[in-house]
Parts: C-alpha cells; sequence; structure tokens
C-alpha cells in the first residue's frame, strides 16, 4: 500500500504563491491564507463535507468574492513523481497487489483516479473519503484490511508520516517510511528500500 502525497505525488511547490496571486492575497500572507485553507480541507477528509463548502468561510474571511472556482482549479492541481509511480509498475508487474492508501477529500479523489488514471495504475485506491475513516486512526487501517482481503502480516505500508506509519505497525502491518523529497533519484531510493525491506523477511 502506498501513500499518496509525499510518496508519488505532491502539491505544486509554488501552491501558496499561485493562489495568493489569483485570489488578491498579499505575497507576505500567502502562507498563512494555505495554512487555512489546509485547516479547511481537513474537514472533508472523512467525505461528510464538501472542500468547496469548507473553503468558502476562508475565502469569506479574508475577504475574497468570487474565489470558489479559481481556488477549485489551482487546488486541485497535482505534480506527480513518474518515476515511483514507475516502481509501482514494476511490483503489478511481477504479480503483487498495489493500493493507494491516502486521506483525501472527494474532489481531489477523483482527480486522482480518473483525472491522473490512477484507478488503471493500482489495484485498488482507499480513500479517506470513501471509507469514512483517515488516517492515523486505527480504523482507517482495520478497513482497508477488510477490503483488500490480506492478513497484515503479509502487507507492506509506505508512507513519508510517521504517526501514519505508527497505526499501521499497530494492526501488524510493515511500513517503510519514505519521503520522495528527500531522494534526487526518487525511484531508485524506493526501490532499494523495498528491496531492503524484502531481504530483511
Amino acid at each position: 500500500m502506498f501513500d499518496a502525497d509525499g510518496v508519488f505525488q505532491r502539491p505544486p511547490i509554488d501552491l501558496a504563491n499561485q493562489l495568493a496571486h489569483a485570489l488578491g492575497v498579499a505575497p507576505h500572507h500567502a502562507d498563512t491564507f494555505i495554512l487555512e485553507l489546509f485547516a479547511a480541507e481537513a474537514m472533508a477528509l472523512t467525505g461528510e463535507n464538501d472542500v468547496l463548502a469548507c473553503a468558502e468561510p476562508v475565502l469569506t474571511r479574508w475577504s475574497i468574492e468570487g474565489g470558489i472556482e479559481p481556488f477549485n482549479h489551482l487546488w486541485h492541481q497535482i505534480d506527480v513523481h513518474s518515476e515511483v509511480l514507475d516502481v509501482v509498475e514494476d511490483l503489478r508487474a511481477t504479480g503483487q497487489y498495489c493500493a493507494i492508501a491516502s486521506n483525501q477529500q472527494a474532489r481531489r479523489a477523483r482527480a486522482m483516479s480518473v483525472g491522473l488514471s490512477y484507478r488503471e495504475k493500482f489495484d485498488a485506491e482507499f480513500y479517506s473519503c470513501d471509507l469514512g475513516l483517515k488516517k492515523p486512526m486505527g480504523a482507517y487501517f482495520h478497513r482497508v484490511v477488510e477490503r483488500c482481503g490480506f492478513e497484515p502480516s503479509r502487507m507492506l505500508f509506505v508512507d513519508d508520516r510517521a504517526a501514519n506509519l505508527a497505526a499501521a505497525s499497530a494492526l501488524g502491518i510493515h511500513t517503510l517510511h519514505f519521503v520522495a523529497e528527500e531522494h534526487a533519484e526518487k525511484g531508485n531510493a524506493l526501490r532499494a528500500m523495498i528491496r531492503a525491506f524484502e531481504e530483511s523477511l
């Protein structure tokens, strides 16, 4: 299982500045503004709320009128680490089951699954908005185990966040800490880490 953001994709590195420029926020407030938007998005991660409805009060607080469409367009941009997805492709070619295990709100999950064709690149997608649960809740991983049908001891979970890895490990799932941005050759680094894990078994 692979987490998404931080492992094989990320938002554009200049997203804060893009949003600030498009929505008329002063550049020196860009970081504060985007942190408020991320906090708003968090309310949509388990599927009860739509991210646009969650973002609207933030835009109102910042006196931004007519900003929901530009926000929607910019917020759902994704930069893909294609060399990491190549690792997934290679694993699947050997018959290994590969799934996404990611906290996402519904609009971004759809942009990933359909827009980026992840539904074809992975055997399954376990998005928090679909499960009604999010990492690092232990119940999230219980639900994933139920859905995929594997024993936890036969599963490996790759994520960039320690809390998520700890929650999976508590259920008996093997874990691998991987932060894509820490590696110049991301695909080769992940391959080496997976190989080392397999040799340790």
